[in-house]
């Protein structure tokens, strides 16, 4: 009798401890081995099938985590008992906004990330036993940011010195020449402006960006047209040029 209480204090006792940490609806039991699920919280709060309340049981709250500061901790990883995936797939809510630090136990793609919900892509994590290659991708909206994805044109020189009907630029070739002389259409190059030449850069192709006016001298542009694939039509006035003759366009991700 006295180990049985005894027993039942420190059960208590173990369970208000991990309480304290995870809160859950009902007790957790180890009853679904060998299933395809890990995790079935439906026996006791499916409505269509044993007529549960529609607003008890219905949420997973997740922990927020500022992704902009968040490092891994793999110094207990092996590789084989302890996420030996290094985090593939790993789901975490961010409320952070801006770029992610690359130095540490952190991916060496500096993502933009804004408020939302995130998942670390990592399917080589296993056998480079490293979360140096993976990325973390917003979730939602076909994987893609929740805010616009956007940047600037690079400056280039437009000649401006004669006026001209219907003149053409690519802007999505500008683009690409900043990268280097042979450059790719699309995919994940070496950044060679960059001091560390281990950083890469997201290229896109001609058909993943939407091109955008934002600005223009309207005394000396005039009749401006851009096609799907950043072709650039536009006449010039040049009896108009002056110093402050601009023409601003951000290039923003599909």
């Amino acid at each position: 009798m006295k180990k049985y209480i005894y027993l039942t204090a420190l059960m208590s006792l173990l369970f208000v401890s991990l309480n304290a940490q995870v809160l859950s609806n009902q007790i957790i039991m180890n009853q679904i081995a060998d299933e395809n699920a890990f995790l079935d919280a439906s026996s006791n709060f499916n409505s269509e099938v044993i007529g549960a309340s529609n607003n008890l049981g219905k949420g997973l709250v997740f922990p927020t985590v500022n992704l902009i500061t968040f490092e891994f901790k793999l110094d207990n990883l092996d590789g084989f008992t302890k996420f030996p995936t290094y985090f593939n797939g790993m789901v975490v809510y961010n409320n952070a906004t801006g770029y992610i630090n690359t130095d540490g136990n952190r991916p060496s793609t500096a993502t933009y990330v804004t408020p939302g919900f995130y998942y670390f892509y990592n399917p080589e994590g296993h056998n480079n036993y490293s979360v140096k290659e993976g990325i973390w991708k917003a979730m939602g909206n076909e994987g893609k940011s929740q805010l616009l994805d956007w940047f600037y044109m690079p400056s280039i020189l437009v000649d401006v010195s004669t006026s001209v009907t219907e003149t053409s630029i690519n802007l999505h070739d500008e683009y690409l020449r900043q990268f280097n002389a042979d450059y790719p259409l699309s995919g994940i190059v070496k950044n060679p402006s960059a001091s560390n030449e281990d950083t890469f850069t997201r290229v896109y192709a001609a058909n993943e960006l939407n091109y955008y006016i934002i600005g223009y001298d309207e005394t000396v542009f005039y009749e401006i047209t851009i096609s799907d694939e950043g072709e650039m039509v536009y006449s010039v006035n040049a009896d108009n040029v002056s110093d402050k003759t601009y023409m601003n366009i951000v290039f923003v991700v599909k």
